[in-house]
């Protein structure tokens, strides 16, 4: 049984949320995954321009302040995007982190985009064992570290139902070649009635497979990889996904992904959740709604099936924030607050396919540190 450790939102002036985190992290592991001169990636999202949902600097500091007193060589890091966002090249994605807090003069460290200039820097690892792919891309910097530690915003997702340590890692560390790859199965279409001609989606699609012909946008199904930018973009949902087995796939991709990142860390890596801003959807987009549940608190382990499962397991016996418009509108269709949001998506598809894979176990101690 994993052992996932955890704090509530609790402080006070003699144990500041610091001060608390400090001893989280240190009760999971942490001396035993550090070693002294460990080059040690950090990764985190660094929130797109005009999010504010994204993980807070401040948190960040911390753990590599602690790192580094350890005597291990922390960097910052994080994979370019596929989209047209502000983070889908190197020059454009430390310029996003500098101005969303994440620079030397706040971190103290270096920041390094893991995958290069336009996401060529990568090593190709061959894998005969897994179902979807055979050759598997990983960031140069990820791959050469010595450890991993993985700080993950918790929150809901569009197209996995919710994003945390599994997906920070099969998602968020993967190349762009690997990015197309899983979102290649999921196919959006655009409720014409519904569309008012804004081509917000246009000017998000990273593909150009969106057309807008006759006062309405069209998209080419031939061109789009499904990455869901549209998806989220759209103000007036008029765009919506075809959802046969697509998400299914997305997922277990997604698993062998973040199998393949994890390679060359075994005893190396440290996961912690943040379970706070919780919010609808990924912190990829321009902008975050209003949060639909209460600050839950932090979580940390070495496993990361485990700690996603605690967070999940912790949101569904949370009550949500009352007169959000989300709750408004859904809480009666579903107890289940990621079925509210996205009603068919299964997200126990990554946690089965995680287990499979033997990244982790659903089975898990969680052990609350007392304020």
């Amino acid at each position: 049984m994993s052992k996932v450790y955890f704090i509530n939102m609790r402080a006070n002036m003699k144990k500041t949320s610091l001060k608390r985190l400090r001893e989280l992290v240190l009760k999971s592991n942490f001396d035993e995954i550090l070693e002294k001169n460990d080059i040690t990636a950090v990764k985190v999202h660094f929130g797109e321009k005009g999010n504010v949902a994204y993980l807070r600097p401040i948190y960040v500091r911390e753990i590599i302040d602690m790192i580094k007193e350890k005597g291990a060589r922390p960097f910052l890091t994080d994979v370019n995007t596929i989209y047209k966002g502000s983070r889908s090249d190197a020059i454009v994605h430390l310029q996003t982190a500098i101005e969303n807090g994440f620079n030397y003069a706040s971190m103290n460290v270096p920041i390094i985009i893991a995958d290069g200039l336009k996401g060529e820097a990568k090593i190709d690892k061959h894998f005969n064992n897994l179902k979807h792919y055979k050759v598997i891309e990983i960031p140069e910097a990820i791959y050469y570290a010595d450890s991993l530690i993985v700080l993950s915003h918790f929150k809901l997702h569009e197209v996995t139902g919710f994003g945390g340590a599994l997906k920070n890692v099969g998602m968020g560390l993967a190349t762009k070649r690997g990015k197309l790859s899983m979102h290649s199965t999921v196919a959006p279409y655009v409720k014409d009635k519904k569309c008012i001609g804004c081509k917000l989606c246009i000017k998000w699609c990273p593909m150009n497979a969106i057309e807008f012909i006759n006062g309405r946008s069209t998209i080419n199904s031939e061109k789009c990889i499904g990455c869901g930018q549209c998806l989220g973009t759209c103000p007036e949902a008029a765009i919506s996904l075809k959802w046969d087995a697509s998400s299914s796939v997305l997922q277990e991709r997604m698993m062998e992904q973040c199998y393949a990142m994890l390679q060359n860390k075994k005893a190396k890596v440290l996961f912690v959740n943040f379970c706070i801003d919780i919010v609808p959807e990924c912190d990829c987009y321009g902008y975050s709604d209003a949060k639909i549940l209460p600050d839950l608190g932090i979580f940390a382990s070495t496993d990361p099936v485990a700690i996603d499962k605690a967070c999940v397991d912790m949101v569904l016996k949370s009550i949500p924030l009352e007169k959000t418009e989300t709750v408004l509108k859904e809480r009666a269709k579903n107890s289940d607050v990621f079925r509210w949001v996205y009603p068919e998506i299964d997200y126990n598809v990554q946690f089965e396919y995680a287990c499979k894979l033997g990244l982790g176990s659903l089975k898990y101690e969680l052990i609350k540190l007392s304020l």
